[in-house]
């Protein structure tokens, strides 16, 4: 009998290298999906991250303008990266910066206390 239990191993492991390579073939693939996402996903942070710098400094730019700020209430600069508009409502100066593709808002509070007090 040793010729028939050799048989029926054989009978029994011919279907599951199939579904060994097909395993393998699934788990490479759910890999390789995983690793780009989490790349595309980092370089879509950091082009975010950039844009948001970049908007920051043109917003500082344009408050360094504090001359043409104080004569209009609203008004627009024009930049080589974009462009910052800002418009005055009470005591906040709306900013909203354009950096294409993206359009980030910024709200900065102006205080115009002049307490000297040294108590």
């Amino acid at each position: 009998m040793p010729y028939g239990q050799k048989t029926i191993n054989r009978k029994c492991c011919k279907g599951s290298i199939l579904f060994s390579v097909l395993l393998l073939f699934l788990l490479c693939t759910f890999l390789l999906t995983a690793a780009l996402e989490s790349y595309r996903l980092s370089m879509d942070l950091n082009i975010r991250i950039k844009n948001y710098y970049i908007a920051k400094i043109m917003k500082q730019m344009a408050l360094s303008e504090q001359s043409i700020l104080a004569e209009k209430s609203e008004g627009i600069f024009y930049y080589t990266t974009g462009s910052v508009t800002y418009q005055w409502v009470q005591q906040s100066l709306f900013s909203e910066v354009e950096v294409s593709p993206f359009i980030f808002q910024f709200i900065e509070e102006v205080k115009n206390d002049t307490d000297t007090g040294t108590e």
